[in-house]
């Protein structure tokens, strides 16, 4: 899937939206965020699913890139995979 925006392979991108560090600060590596596409594909779950879960605080919120593109932080995918993830204290 091509990155409509110029990024270089491997380099990082600001992103205020985060209420949690990751290991680089405030930065966040562009391959360590997930597709609409690939969340929906590992859960097996709908997009109406994951945008409604989204919202009621049931799954990780995700990273607005632009006005129409989002993408999930893989790090609390595992996490709500897992069942680690705490729900609407992230939200």
């Amino acid at each position: 899937m091509p990155i409509l925006f110029p990024l270089q392979p491997n380099t990082t991108l600001i992103d205020s939206q985060l209420s949690e560090t990751t290991n680089e600060g405030s930065y966040m590596n562009i391959q360590n965020l997930l597709s609409v596409k690939q969340v929906c594909a590992s859960l097996n779950l709908s997009r109406s699913w994951l945008f409604l879960a989204e919202r009621e605080g049931r799954y990780p919120k995700g990273v607005r890139l632009t006005p129409r593109c989002v993408r999930y932080r893989a790090d609390l995918h595992e996490q709500f995979v897992r069942g680690e993830w705490e729900g609407k204290a992230n939200a």
